[in-house]
């Protein structure tokens, strides 16, 4: 059918999901990716050397893997994900998490209540006592204000967060400037980089705040839970199979191929140059969906496409940062969770 073309510019989450909903409805779709292989930040990797073929290596994961209660759509997808026997395919992967901790250097694990709240009485208790066990080291009345703090967004209607929070940091919000260290570095800082991978200073209340509410609030949801984990590696439980399923209905998927430039001709994009191991080739399509990172976005962006497209130029304004972790391989077992 003429017209209906999608050329997808990276193969992470964003432009595996886009493939889905596109092919679902009857696009013809073709995926470039940079790597490899599919899944951007999500895919699993494994420790080199750690293994004797043909077993296969330690899986390694990016970051965490967490899906909170309060997603919608990740899960929805899943759905749709067909994968053995699964009455709802990938998403019947996803197992809750009964418990949520925090690890501190040299102190006990700091794990989280999970009893449902009825009132907002209810909520000022339960945050309190969330936020008020000693194991935190926060100072006397932290916990209260900082209870109070969500409380009061909480309440508010989404009007009124973007009027009042919408050009307030975190930082400021829960005046993190004036309290002990344990409270800027567990709830100002941690908790925006642990849940929106922000900056505490930079990032604005009602991004966050709203967020943090979300996940709270999920435990009244329908998922009924703050915290899902797959049952396997990612890749494994969840990138495989997505991209055999897309692949089996028609999508293109092209590895090692790096988007370098869009071609433009003043009104649209009329192709984009993409560079392949045997060398560029000029990618042409109805429509053209950027899923790569707003960093790759910048390089792309050149001036006379951001003259046209003022919302396009604004991406040179946002700032950004990596969000880095660090996985361990232990060589005992070590029970972290409680029986």
């Amino acid at each position: 059918m003429p017209g209906n073309k999608v050329v997808i510019l990276g193969g992470g989450v964003a432009g595996l999901s886009a493939a889905q909903d596109l092919m679902e409805r009857g696009f013809s779709v073709e995926i470039y990716e940079k790597a490899d292989t599919p899944g951007g930040k999500a895919k699993s990797s494994s420790k080199p050397n750690s293994s004797t073929p043909p077993q296969l290596g330690l899986p390694g994961e990016h970051g965490f893997r967490f899906f909170p209660g309060f997603y919608q759509h990740v899960p929805d997808t899943m759905r749709r994900i067909p994968f053995a026997t699964n009455p709802h395919g990938v998403f019947d992967n996803l197992v809750t998490a009964p418990q949520s901790s925090i690890a501190q250097e040299a102190k006990p694990l700091y794990t989280f209540l999970t009893h449902l709240p009825q009132s907002l009485d209810d909520w000022h208790l339960l945050l309190k006592d969330w936020f008020d066990q000693a194991v935190l080291g926060l100072g006397p009345g932290e916990a209260e204000f900082f209870a109070f703090r969500l409380l009061k967004i909480m309440t508010m209607c989404t009007k009124r967060r973007f009027a009042e929070l919408e050009n307030t940091a975190w930082w400021d919000y829960v005046d993190a400037q004036n309290h002990s260290f344990a409270y800027r570095n567990l709830l100002a800082r941690g908790l925006t980089r642990s849940l929106v991978a922000m900056r505490a200073e930079e990032g604005n209340t009602r991004t966050v705040g709203s967020i943090l509410i979300q996940m709270i609030m999920s435990m009244t949801s329908q998922s009924g839970t703050m915290d899902r984990v797959l049952n396997a590696p990612t890749s494994e439980a969840w990138i495989t199979p997505w991209v055999n399923y897309l692949t089996m209905k028609g999508v293109k998927l092209f590895l090692n191929s790096t988007a370098q430039t869009f071609q433009f001709d003043g009104s649209k994009i009329t192709g984009v140059v993409v560079q392949q191991p045997g060398g560029p080739v000029t990618v042409t399509g109805d429509y053209y969906l950027a899923a790569f990172p707003v960093e790759v976005a910048q390089t792309l962006l050149s001036p006379t496409l951001g003259a046209a497209a003022p919302s396009l130029a604004r991406l040179m304004q946002l700032k950004y940062e990596w969000m880095n972790g660090l996985q361990f391989y232990l060589t005992r077992d070590v029970p972290c969770e409680r029986h």
